[in-house]
């Protein structure tokens, strides 16, 4: 996987939300480059 900080921001900021969303503030954001299906909808 990549860190965060090595993925393109939007993607990073995608990976950020959704943990923030599930209120893993543990959450380690690796794959960020996955296609996460979220929308500013889905956030808090």
């Amino acid at each position: 996987g990549y860190e965060c900080d090595k993925c393109n921001v939007v993607s990073h900021l995608y990976c950020l939300a959704t943990a923030l969303h599930y209120r893993k503030g543990t959450l380690k954001c690796m794959n960020c480059r996955a296609k996460l299906q979220i929308s500013a909808e889905d956030l808090p």
